[in-house]
This record gives C-alpha cells, structure tokens and sequence, in this order.
C-alpha cells in the first residue's frame, strides 16, 4: 500500500498532466510523496522550464471541472436553500443547455427582492407578472419609471400589451429601464444575459450619438432596436432556442437603422433621405461644393469628428455614404447573414431603379474602404 494514497488526487487538482514531466504522470511515484514534496517538485519542475524560456504559454488549456455530487433536500427559494444553489454558472457556452431552461417559472412571485438593485417601486406588478413567462414579449416602456403605477398592460385583440404606454423619451431614461429590466431578471432569469447585452449594445454604439439627431430621435432608435430585439427573444423561448447573443443584436441594430432614413437609410444617391433641417443642401454629384461641404461628405467628419459605418456608428454619418463604381455599398451584404435584396449585375435592386454595391466596406484606419469582392463580416483584415 502506498505510504500516500491522496498527494496523486490533490496534486491532480492543481497540476494538469500535460503540464508535468513524465515520472509525475504516474500514481505510482506520486504516491510515494507526501503533498509538500509534490509541491515542491512541480516548484522546482516550473523554475527549471522557465530558466529554460518554456513557461507558461500564452494560450493555456482549462481541464474539466470535476463533477459533485449533492444530496437530496429541499429549496423553497426564500429561506430553504440547497448548498447546490452556490455553485458557479455553467462554463459551458448557452447553446449547450438553453434548452434545459424552463420558458416560464409556474408559481408567480410579485415581490421580487428589488431594493438592493435600486428597482423598488420602478416596475409595477403586472410587468413582473408577465416577466415570468419568457414567451410572451416583452417592451422596454414596461421597465420605464414613468409606467411603474400602471395596473394593467391593456392587451386585446386590436392593440399588443403596452401599446398605449409612453416610451422613454431621453437616453438617461433608457438606461433606467434597462437596469430595471437587468434587477428584474437577476431574480427571475438570472442566466439570461440579454438585459446586459443590450446596456452593451446601447453603448458600443455610443447612445446613437452621430450626426445632428436630437436625444428624442436617437430614443426613438434605440427603443425600437431594444423593443425588435426582445420581441424576436420571446420567439425564441418559445422554441427552447438561447436569446440573441451580441453579435446577433449589432445585425438587429444595423438591419433598423438601415430602414431609417433619418438614421443612415439610403436614397438610390446613397445620401441619406432626411430632410437637412434647413442647413444648406450639397449640390448633386457632379455640382461643385464648398470645401467644408466636400469635407463633411468626402471623410465623414462633422461636428463630432469622424462618423464611420464601419467603426462603431451602426449606420453612416448622414450625408456620406461609402460608394464603388457610383453605387452606394450594400450593408446588408456585408453581414454574415447576407442580402436578401433581389439581384442586380454588380450587387442588389435598391427598390429605387438603383444599384447597392456588392463589395467589401471594410475602412482601415485612414477611412478607404477595401472595394473586394467578398463581405467585411466573413474576411478578418
């Protein structure tokens, strides 16, 4: 019998086996060490590969996590808990065991535990009520400070539930409710990440900031992207499939901002199609411009500086748009779900009499655009 039948399970949980040299892979001789002597070797083992230039690689291997077992008992989710419950989230990624997630919890809850998020009192009761069925979709006018006294969503068969609440109205107002939404989901469905994903989204694309849009018009935008994508969300669950992820939601915003005019929706000019709220109008390709017009149009630059499609704006600076052979760049082809417009020589029909490009809009840092014949979403540059 072995003088120290444990040291080779502990070390196993410290030292992974394509990290040591070949005589501490065998239980044999791990076996005959006490754990202070194995700790000393595998010191000794990673000095010696250091002085050698082989320490630890960059990219490093995770190993299994051991599985645990737990016994029987109860949980009423107040003040009965099973010790399951402080265990970490899976490490594996959602799709793996989305659909193990129930679409709804049975026994409704009204008052969620929301004064450590700041929420008490932000979302009424008939919000949380229908937050605990993910199938049913969801708006973020419902998380909205200003709708938290309404007694009832007022759906019927001519209007959607919430469809005559008053939707946040400034940016700051926005976030509000996503941390409303965000406190709301910690308790109910702390495992989905969407409330985060879009305080992310909103950010990544810098509040809609770009061009001259007042804070009402940028709203508008962003309650649309917010309320499309929990909607689809709830369509989703309903099919057990995970909610959007990140990337998915950047498409979403991208596919609506496109269909705004206001918002860097093309004409068949590839300018954008809003009026200029009486600023002087650049003449007609091939009018002469000024110089300061000619720099808002050629770079993209107002106000605010730089305003790229390709960067983080989500759409492009109004009055520029990226161009190849006349034609305004198709955006939709440029996302790994492609474009579903019908086909024209040279790109896509742009409902217009028109052509949008099928090329590369890839802009590196000095703002030229790439013009090949593949997709900025499929090519890494």
């Amino acid at each position: 019998m072995l003088p120290y039948p444990t040291t080779w399970r502990l070390i196993s949980s410290i030292w992974p086996m394509e990290d040591r040299p070949d005589e501490m892979k065998d239980p044999l001789i791990v076996g005959t060490m006490d754990f202070k002597t194995a700790l000393d070797f595998k010191r000794h083992h990673e000095e010696l590969l250091a002085k050698q230039g082989k320490g630890d690689s960059v990219f490093g291997k995770d190993n299994d996590l051991p599985a645990k077992n737990f016994a029987a008992g109860s949980d009423n989710c107040n003040n009965i808990l099973h010790e399951v419950r402080w265990e970490r989230m899976p490490v594996s990624e959602l799709k793996e065991y989305w659909k193990q997630i129930p679409p709804k919890r049975t026994h409704i809850y009204r008052r969620l535990p929301l004064e450590h998020h700041g929420a008490a009192g932000a979302v009424g009761e008939c919000v949380i009520i229908r937050a605990h069925d993910r199938t049913l979709p969801l708006k973020i006018c419902m998380f909205s400070k200003a709708n938290s006294l309404k007694k009832s969503l007022g759906a019927s068969e001519t209007k959607g539930a919430a469809d005559n609440w008053e939707n946040p109205k400034a940016i700051t107002d926005i976030m509000d409710a996503l941390l409303n939404l965000n406190a709301v989901f910690f308790c109910l469905w702390h495992m989905d990440p969407t409330p985060s994903l879009l305080m992310r989204l909103v950010v990544y694309y810098n509040y809609a900031i770009y061009g001259d849009r007042s804070e009402k018009e940028r709203a508008r935008l962003i309650v649309e992207v917010i309320d499309a994508i929990l909607r689809e969300n709830s369509s989703r669950a309903i099919a057990r499939d995970p909610p959007l992820s990140f990337r998915q939601c950047k498409e979403r915003w991208k596919d609506i901002a496109e269909r705004w005019g206001d918002f860097g929706g093309q004409g068949s000019s590839g300018m954008s199609t809003a009026p200029n709220k009486g600023k002087r109008e650049p003449e007609k390709a091939g009018g002469r411009m000024s110089g300061p017009e000619k720099q808002r149009i050629g770079d993209g630059r107002g106000g605010n500086g730089p305003a790229r499609f390709g960067n983080r704006s989500g759409t492009q600076a109004r009055g520029r748009a990226l161009r190849y052979l006349n034609n305004p760049i198709c955006y939709k082809y440029n996302r790994a779900t492609g474009c579903d417009r019908p086909r024209k020589t040279g790109g896509c029909d742009d409902g217009r009499g028109g052509i949008y490009a099928h090329v590369c809009n890839y802009e590196n840092q000095q703002g030229v655009a790439c013009h090949q014949q593949h997709c900025a979403e499929t090519w890494r540059h």
